[in-house]
């Protein structure tokens, strides 16, 4: 994992929801986030913990930051209500598909 640069912004959302298997082999974690790139990724505390015990080393994206709903217990972990408070309050730009208009 590289270290969080909290530096890109592309002035877009979007969320993805999953909650990661814990017996689900090692591997199968960095598998699923890879491909999708996110940018900042939000752990719960037992998430936290296989994320710094399976994941950290292991996958490939280039994360902005690891938000944790808990107590943060790494020093590259963010508190939610610390990384919501740097965080601008405009609405995002947020679109979904194409979109036609109907005569």
């Amino acid at each position: 994992m590289r270290t969080p640069s909290n530096t890109r912004s592309s002035g877009t959302a979007g969320c993805i929801v999953s909650k990661p298997h814990i017996r689900a082999s090692p591997n199968t974690p960095g598998h699923c986030i890879d491909p999708l790139r996110p940018k900042v990724l939000v752990v719960d505390e037992s998430t936290a913990e296989m994320y710094e015990e399976r994941l950290k080393d292991e996958i490939d994206t280039d994360l902005d930051a690891v938000v944790t709903t808990g107590s943060p217990q790494q020093g590259y972990e963010a508190g939610y209500d610390s990384f919501l408070a740097n965080r601008p309050t405009k609405e995002p730009d947020v679109r979904f598909g194409k979109t036609t208009r109907r005569s």
